[in-house]
């Protein structure tokens, strides 16, 4: 995804954490040494009738061990985050902006080769996490057009269309990731404010609760969490070096 919007601190109401009280070695984007997984309480959003917290609080698991994943393989790479694509970026390189044209670019269009040729994430990290099952959020229904872009002010529309009957069943994955992170070769120890910086996150706004749907996000600091549209909007501007 080439895209942020507006910043400040998300809250949801399930986090898993790889970074604490641990005895695993591996290391966290670069930031700490070890690592363990672990959950935390449930906080504040209410669910609907038509929700599932057990749909969600699985779909926050997978995100849980993928995070697990992005250690190792910052572990093999200098501390970096995955140099990998998403299939919104894949797909549609074209949101760089090609340097070869004239008009906009994002960043100057110098990563549009890398979003274009780029492994999708979930084929990089296989290595390091063999069970394909994990990119499938259950909650994962697909869109015709994604409300969760529609739902942040100032993010452009998600080129992906019609993504039927879900987004693992399309392209191997229901989680999109803010490829920034590894077009630029970042790490973790980069960025000022990990906690509140989100790197992957739902397709859509899958999960129901009272006033809309929400969306599962896993953040630079190696937790996840779940959100609704405003806040996953403010995760989304934390400034990047």
């Amino acid at each position: 995804m080439a895209n942020r919007s507006s910043s400040s601190r998300s809250s949801g109401y399930h986090t898993f954490s790889w970074w604490r009280d641990g005895a695993l070695p591996v290391v966290i984007l670069g930031a700490m040494a070890y690592g363990l997984w672990q959950t935390r309480p449930l906080r504040s959003i209410n669910y609907t009738p038509a929700g599932s917290i057990t749909r969600t609080q699985s779909c926050l698991s997978n995100l849980g061990r993928i995070a697990i994943s992005f250690a190792q393989y910052a572990q093999d790479y200098d501390g970096k985050f995955p140099r990998g694509t998403d299939p919104e970026d894949h797909y549609f390189p074209q949101l760089w902006g090609n340097p070869a044209q004239s008009g906009f670019t994002r960043y100057g269009g110098i990563y549009y080769d890398d979003a274009r040729t780029a492994p999708l994430l979930h084929n990089l990290l296989f290595p390091y996490l063999r069970d394909r099952k994990v990119w499938h959020c259950p909650d994962d229904v697909g869109w015709t057009e994604s409300r969760l872009y529609q739902s942040v002010e100032g993010l452009s529309a998600s080129q992906l269309r019609n993504i039927k009957p879900s987004s693992w069943a399309r392209f191997g994955t229901s989680y999109y990731y803010m490829t920034i992170h590894g077009f630029a070769g970042l790490r973790a120890a980069d960025i000022a404010h990990p906690g509140h910086d989100v790197v992957l996150f739902d397709g859509d706004l899958w999960h129901h609760a009272e006033g809309g749907g929400t969306v599962n996000g896993l953040f630079a600091d190696g937790h996840a969490q779940n959100m609704t549209s405003a806040h996953f909007g403010e995760a989304l501007n934390v400034k990047l070096p």
